[in-house]
């Protein structure tokens, strides 16, 4: 059965059975007959509360839950003996995955965990799978949400598809906090990384200095990875021999004999621009996440008291703004601090306030 939000609230047929010797009344008033025998063989908490004593004049047991009959459904397919649902929607993993950890239902929040950070669920929504497992406080799952956030672009997000994604305030400037400190990492990567090559026209400019072909290359880049993951940015070719050297022959200084150096030495540029990345993911990997978990109870306050629900992607999207303003005038002065001979001597990080 395929899980969706909108499945009919009727308990399945598999847990309508009159032999069955326990009955779970929902939240919305529907009433689930099943097998006692399966729930404690798999569910810890079910464990407990059938083990208290109950009436000797009942024949079946009544317990109620406070999940709904849908999440229930879902919940059950789970621990029956029987195929397990396709979950196809954020909505029903985040509460299946409530309601499993809830009953202590281990095998289920492991599968539902793998199945928060999917290929299909992070290509459809990673900010949304992001919010998801930052009010369940999976700290994991959190971080390979937000690795996938890199290429998205807050300024210019249309809100309006987004209103269901529950994502606090709190945990919208940890994630603009997480991606300004990848830039940085990335980009200081880019400027401590010594060059694979002189160039013999630039030499007679700036001896110490980086060849301006170089230069060119770290400012592509970092206008680049500002805004794109590495992964993607490997796979446009951004770190391709080929990109070095049509770099090499529009340099910003006009050097002529840039990609004369590049082309003689192209087994150096080439082995450069590998050990590039591999320093920037080993750097990207070592930014860490810290989430804390937003109480999962439901929101009752008036709505004049709370934020609107894409409050916290607005408050993003206005910082994304300023900060990108902020990137752009820093601009020449990247550029000085890429083509200064005083590199050679000290490390130059370009950083954006938080």
């Amino acid at each position: 059965m395929h899980g969706s939000s909108d499945v009919a609230a009727a308990p399945l047929p598999q847990f309508t059975s009159p032999e069955a010797d326990l009955v779970l009344v929902t939240s919305d008033g529907q009433e689930f007959r099943v097998f006692s025998r399966f729930l404690i063989e798999t569910s810890g908490v079910f464990r407990d509360l059938l083990d208290l004593p109950t009436s000797p004049n009942s024949s079946e047991r009544v317990m109620t839950v406070s999940e709904t009959a849908c999440t229930l459904n879902l919940l059950l397919q789970y621990i029956y003996p029987m195929a397990h649902p396709t979950l196809i929607s954020l909505s029903d993993i985040q509460t299946v995955l409530l309601a499993a950890d809830k009953y202590d239902v281990s095998f289920v929040t492991d599968d539902l965990r793998a199945k928060l950070v999917s290929p299909t669920i992070l290509g459809a929504s990673p900010i949304k799978a992001y919010a998801v497992a930052c009010r369940l406080g999976l700290q994991e799952e959190a971080l390979k949400a937000a690795k996938e956030t890199f290429s998205l672009d807050f300024a210019e997000k249309d809100l309006d598809g987004d209103r269901d994604i529950r994502l606090s305030t709190h945990d919208a400037f940890t994630l603009f906090r997480f991606q300004r400190s990848r830039v940085d990492a990335v980009i200081n990567v880019l400027l401590a990384t010594p060059k694979p090559i002189n160039c013999e026209g630039c030499s007679t400019r700036h001896f110490y200095g980086r060849p301006a072909w170089q230069a060119s290359y770290i400012e592509r880049c970092a206008m680049v990875l500002q805004r794109t993951s590495l992964i993607q940015a490997d796979r446009m070719g951004l770190f391709d021999l080929e990109v070095v050297l049509n770099v090499a022959k529009f340099t910003t200084c006009g050097c002529e004999k840039c990609i004369a150096s590049v082309t003689g030495d192209s087994q150096l540029v080439d082995r450069w621009l590998k050990t590039l990345l591999i320093k920037m993911k080993e750097a990207e990997d070592r930014i860490s996440l810290a989430i804390t978990p937003a109480p999962l109870e439901i929101d009752t306050a008036p709505t004049s008291t709370r934020q609107s629900p894409e409050f916290a992607l607005r408050v993003l999207a206005a910082i994304s703004i300023g900060k990108l303003a902020q990137w752009k005038l820093g601009l020449s002065n990247f550029h000085e601090c890429i083509m200064s001979r005083d590199t050679r001597h000290k490390r130059v990080e370009i950083r954006c306030s938080e």
